[in-house]
């Protein structure tokens, strides 16, 4: 069984999210391309802490509103649905940058603008400030996808542990390779999550 089998229910889910948001599996030769070209901009680097293997079929990715999930996955959760949507988000954000074709209203403008914002954000992403150790765009970029996660978790009655975990976990795999060392653990990458999760879970 795969979540594909239930690719129309979680269409509807990923509407009701952020509506230029696309989903896909990622059986297609594209996101090999993908995986290979981040592999030569970051000199080879990106093999240490994302193996192709462990890329195509452990790792969910958001190619500005195009979000591909590993068809071997029996299912997909609206957390983790409720994270790429914000990437997602993010680009369409960004798309207001780009005049004209940026500001087209109503739901086929939002799907042009999330791929107006889709440089601004591939920027911010890889650059700011510095690529590795200190990616300042990159660590925020996941820790506003993953703190809007965690609000849809407190609505729906998860508990402080379960959230605080979920921070915990994700915050050291950004400072990790496998997010290119977004930001060096020793200067607070992962505590940040912890407390940004536990202040969400009071309010």
């Amino acid at each position: 069984m795969s979540w594909v089998d239930e690719k129309d229910r979680y269409e509807d889910i990923i509407e009701e999210i952020e509506p230029a948001s696309i989903i896909t599996t990622k059986d297609h030769w594209f996101w090999t391309v993908l995986w290979w070209t981040a592999v030569v901009f970051t000199l080879g680097l990106f093999v240490i802490g994302m193996p192709k293997k462990r890329f195509l079929e452990e790792y969910a990715t958001t190619f500005f509103p195009i979000q591909g999930y590993p068809s071997i996955w029996e299912a997909l959760s609206t957390r983790l649905l409720v994270h790429e949507c914000r990437h997602t988000t993010h680009c369409v954000w960004l798309g207001y940058l780009v005049p004209i074709l940026g500001w087209i209203p109503g739901k086929t403008g939002r799907h042009i603008r999330a791929w107006c914002g889709a440089p601004f954000y591939a920027v911010l992403y890889l650059l700011v400030v510095f690529p590795i150790g200190f990616s300042v765009g990159r660590w925020l970029i996941e820790f506003d996808a993953d703190r809007t996660s965690w609000k849809w978790q407190a609505k729906y009655g998860y508990k402080l542990s379960e959230i605080v975990d979920r921070a915990r976990g994700f915050g050291k795999r950004v400072c990790s390779g496998r997010y290119m060392w977004a930001w060096l653990r020793v200067f607070g990458g992962v505590a940040l999550f912890e407390w940004a999760a536990k202040r969400i879970v009071k309010e």
